[in-house]
């Protein structure tokens, strides 16, 4: 039984010896291990997605071996969607220095990615041939030995009165010295290695935001709205997105255009690819910011898809310009109401309430059924300043044939500002036609009349003939 024991026990060890020599051997047979693959050069890591070019990927090595290891040289090769710089499928690089057991070195290739590149992780075999430098030391010792032999005698006599004695003594000492040399002889042995092993490339994705306002103009005395869009065009999300948005400060004082309210800094968690965010901060300008430009800071701060913290400042141009707001007052209609067939008057008064005057005013009746366009249906204004109201009049005809009722008219006023940029508006009027227009009747021509005193000499003059007449007759005929 004992015997069977002892077989059994010296089995087990054969076989402990032998994984324990399968493992140093595969040890010694991988004493270099890629520890870590990332997009940029250390320690800046950077977001890399598709379309990007002659971007750094670093592949970092580490020393697991007993050994120095040097004359590191690794080569991708490369597949969909990457390439080398020149678009082939092989990327080589190299470690000039040498690794001691336990320390790690980086090297980086510099790679292509495809437009249509998708994200996500890509393995892709990478060779590496090294060198595995083995030192070995031997030592050697040697050992001498020296004796020696030495003796003294020494006599004394002591007397004294009655008395005498002598003494004498001898003594004797041996040494021994024992000297030990080493010599140690250091020896290296260069061996070439090379493997091959799959690594994997994850292609995170790039954030690109892009930042712009449809609107360039603001109008000075009053609040403006000024929408501002964010748009993540890039292939990852930002992450913790941070936005400020600011004007440079004034060196004349107070500034003239200004963010009202509080609402001039933004917190927002994710805004994924593809995705979009707008802004609305109120900005007041001042009548003194008329005719100026200015810059619209807006700044970012944000996580990429690998984590680092990314700072981008983005500028908007505006202009200021005045305000012109015309309004139609004390309008009204002559005759009214209108008959069939008749013409009509519009007249009143414009009045711009902005704080620019406006240019190449004009107003101009738009003719449709049942009205017609004669001479005066349109009038040039010429240029309405502030605060000043303009008189204006059109004249227009009603169509014959006309039924009774109330018809709308629209006049359109336009005009320019500083810009030459033209602007327009309506005002509704409404004409109440009722009858039929009777031109005035024309009088008939009177025969001349004589005036009262030529009339009353003339009847004078006749009754004194008739009298004279009538006597003569009387005496005749006496």
């Amino acid at each position: 039984m004992t015997v069977k024991r002892w077989g059994a026990f010296a089995c087990l060890m054969a076989i402990m010896v032998q994984a324990a020599t399968v493992f140093v051997i595969a040890q010694r047979e991988e004493p270099i291990d890629v520890v870590d693959v990332f997009w940029g050069i250390a320690p800046n890591r950077i977001a890399v997605g598709p379309g990007d070019k002659a971007v750094p990927l670093t592949v970092t090595v580490q020393n697991i071996g007993s050994d120095i290891i040097s004359g590191i040289s690794m080569q991708l090769e490369l597949q969909p969607p990457f390439t080398n710089l020149t678009n082939g499928r092989l990327a080589s690089s190299y470690i000039p220095a040498s690794i001691q057991p336990g320390q790690s070195a980086s090297a980086q290739f510099m790679l292509n990615v495809a437009d249509d590149a998708r994200i996500g992780e890509y393995v892709i075999p990478l060779a590496i041939d090294y060198l595995v430098v083995e030192q070995k030391t031997k030592t050697e010792s040697s050992t001498t030995q020296d004796s020696s032999t030495s003796s003294s005698t020494s006599s004394s006599t002591e007397s004294s009165i009655g008395k005498s004695s002598t003494s004498q003594s001898q003594e004797s000492s041996t040494s021994s010295t024992q000297t030990s040399t080493s010599t140690s002889s250091t020896t290296f042995s260069v061996q070439r290695r090379a493997s091959t092993v799959d690594v994997g490339i994850w292609l995170p994705g790039k954030t690109i935001i892009e930042v712009f306002s449809d609107v360039k103009v603001l109008t000075a005395g009053q609040t403006n709205i000024f929408p501002i869009v964010l748009k993540n065009v890039g292939s990852a999300g930002a992450n913790s997105l941070k936005i400020s948005v600011s004007f440079q400060p004034s060196t004349l004082g107070s500034s003239p255009i200004v963010i009202q309210g509080p609402k001039s800094e933004w917190y927002v968690q994710d805004l994924p690819a593809g995705s979009n965010l707008t802004l609305v901060p109120e900005i007041f300008a001042s009548t003194e910011a008329i005719e100026r430009a200015y810059q619209i800071q807006v700044s970012l701060s944000y996580r990429d898809a690998v984590g680092t913290m990314r700072s981008e400042i983005y500028s908007l141009g505006i202009s200021i310009q005045g305000s012109i707001k015309i309004v139609v007052q004390s309008a009204y209609i002559s005759p009214t109401p209108v008959g069939s067939g008749g013409n009509f008057t519009i007249a009143g008064d414009v009045l711009n309430e902005g704080n620019v005057a406006a240019m190449y005013v004009n107003a101009s009746a738009l003719i449709s059924p049942p009205f017609e366009s004669i001479d005066g249906s349109s009038i040039y204004l010429g240029e309405l300043d502030p605060n000043t109201p303009l008189p204006f009049s059109l004249s227009l005809k009603i169509s014959n044939g006309t039924a009774d009722g109330t018809y709308p008219l629209e006049v359109l006023f336009y005009y320019k500002d500083v810009f030459g940029d033209t602007h327009c508006f309506t005002k509704s009027f409404d004409v109440v036609v009722m009858g039929v227009y009777q031109p005035p009747t024309p009088q008939q021509p009177k025969p001349p009349s004589l005036p009262l005193p030529l009339i009353s000499a003339t009847i004078a003059a006749i009754a004194i003939l008739l009298y004279i007449f009538l006597r003569k007759r009387s005496r005749s005929q006496t």
